[in-house]
């Protein structure tokens, strides 16, 4: 059995400053990516919404073959206000397909 060896992706919330407002920030090694806090989605769904950007960005998909289908979340502990996302297969499914399909919305964003 093969193992494939996945970087998990990092979210933290941002606050406003005098110039910018509310943003959600993803990182991970191979990169990172920031987006404005949408008011129409919850908490966790705009941290999710972030780090699906970031995947699609790198161009992490599952139709290049070695990438994860599912991400997994959980809080970020000790980093407050913040969120992990780890790919894995299909043990336990969370889809976060419609926040995925919602980034054909976001300029700026390779959706490759």
């Amino acid at each position: 059995m093969a193992l494939h060896f996945h970087q998990a992706i990092q979210t933290k919330w941002l606050a406003p400053t005098n110039t910018k407002p509310s943003r959600v920030k993803a990182s991970c090694r191979d990169g990172n990516l920031t987006l404005s806090w949408d008011y129409g989605l919850d908490q966790g769904e705009n941290h999710a919404r972030v780090a699906m950007a970031l995947v699609r960005k790198l161009g992490w998909t599952p139709d290049k073959g070695k990438y994860p289908v599912y991400w997994h979340a959980g809080a970020a502990h000790p980093i407050p206000n913040g969120y992990v996302f780890v790919g894995g297969g299909d043990v336990v499914q969370h889809d976060y397909t419609a926040i995925d399909r919602e980034l054909t919305d976001i300029s700026g964003v390779d959706h490759a």
